[in-house]
């Protein structure tokens, strides 16, 4: 019994003695700040990695068991299975036998505080090789094995909260198996008393938006508290709430952590929804909600045309109590529009030069499309 009993008991310190060797640590991929839920409580998503690392070499698993704890309040798990093998887990022929066989992404209630944080949820997913010998190589270097999805419940960073693992003493199943089972290497957790946050900084907080009716248009006023990459704003109106159109835009200060103020006048002021949209130099964009303007802008018009009857060309001359944009249109006498053409009045006298060279004799009348600018001028082309 003894010569049985002393092999058995130094293969099992043997398998046991490394037990120490593999750690495991979790970090964040990516963070988005775009509601992936719609209606939902999502702000955002992250993808979490898993990583392992055997410290003795290389060991060849075919089982393993990933967990962590995190803060509810702060993270959910999406309503579809977002776990994906990456690395050699994720890569044939050395993952392709492998299948999960533990989806608790959601978790357990708990209450534990590690390093001053406390975490109210424990997770844990598991992948076992179906067929076949130990396939998946950990070595030396961290390597992440599996990615997850989860969204994000905050508004201001850290949007995830935090989360860490823990170590296999704490937690049996947080662990790397090899040789059917027979060996298992419950992790270290080198991370356990630093807490790893989740989300990011938003580029840029607005501070303040507001539109405002004035006596030549409608006035936007919006200030940032601080800006990371921004490049630049640009200014969307609708008439409806679906279709947006971008009517102007303002330079960024790129970076600041400063109040940084801005405006812009919208010459057109009719009514509308107005909305802010800052764009960073990658493309990426934030906006503010929307605001209504109610503006009856009200513009006093007189126009003089010159000379008549004209032959090469006319100048309209517009005397306007504010500065407006327009757009033109000339209609012959069978009511086709023959030229279009857009202009800015300033205040005072605006003097625009028309090209009616190439246009036959006949009446022509000059009118304007913004229903602000109250203008039909009838002119005589004459050859």
């Amino acid at each position: 019994m003894k010569k049985i009993l002393v092999p058995f008991l130094a293969l099992f310190i043997i398998q046991h003695s490394s037990a120490q060797d593999v750690s495991i640590k979790v970090a964040q991929k990516s963070y988005s700040n775009v509601d992936p839920d719609g209606p939902g409580p999502a702000t955002g998503s992250v993808v979490i990695q898993f990583l392992l690392q055997y410290s003795g070499g290389t060991v060849l698993a075919d089982g393993m068991g990933l967990s962590m704890v995190f803060q509810s309040s702060k993270l959910m798990a999406t309503t579809v299975n977002t776990t994906v093998p990456v690395g050699n887990l994720g890569s044939p022929p050395m993952g392709s036998t492998w299948l999960q066989t533990v989806n608790n992404r959601a978790g357990n209630p708990i209450n534990k505080t590690y390093n001053g944080v406390t975490y109210d949820r424990r997770m844990i997913v598991g992948f076992n090789e179906s067929t076949g010998t130990p396939n998946v190589a950990v070595d030396g270097n961290f390597q992440a094995l599996v990615e997850i999805t989860y969204w994000t419940l905050g508004n201001s960073y850290p949007q995830g909260g935090f989360i860490t693992p823990e170590p296999g003493s704490i937690l049996p199943q947080n662990e790397l198996s090899s040789d059917q089972g027979l060996t298992t290497f419950p992790y270290l957790s080198p991370d356990l008393n630093n807490a790893v946050a989740l989300g990011g900084t938003v580029p840029i907080l607005f501070s303040k938006y507001n539109v405002a009716c004035k006596t030549n248009g409608v006035s936007l006023t919006w200030s940032t508290q601080n800006e990371s990459n921004s490049n630049h704003f640009e200014v969307l109106k609708s008439a409806d709430g679906y279709n947006w159109v971008n009517i102007g835009q303002e330079l960024a200060a790129v970076n600041s952590t400063s109040e940084k103020n801005y405006q812009y006048l919208d010459l057109d002021g009719s009514k509308g929804l107005y909305k802010i949209r800052q764009v960073d130099a990658d493309g990426s964009f934030t906006e503010t909600g929307s605001l209504r303007a109610n503006c009856e802008v009200r513009s006093y018009i007189t126009s003089q045309v010159y000379p008549v009857p004209a032959k090469e060309g006319i100048t309209l001359a517009i005397k306007s109590d504010k500065a407006i944009k327009t757009d033109l249109q000339i209609i012959d006498a069978n009511g086709r529009i023959v030229q279009k053409l857009s202009t800015s009045l300033l205040i005072g006298t605006t003097n625009i030069p028309i090209d009616v060279s190439k246009m036959a004799a006949g009446e022509y009348l000059i009118v304007s499309t913004n229903p602000i600018v109250k203008l039909s001028k009838k002119f005589i082309v004459a050859r």
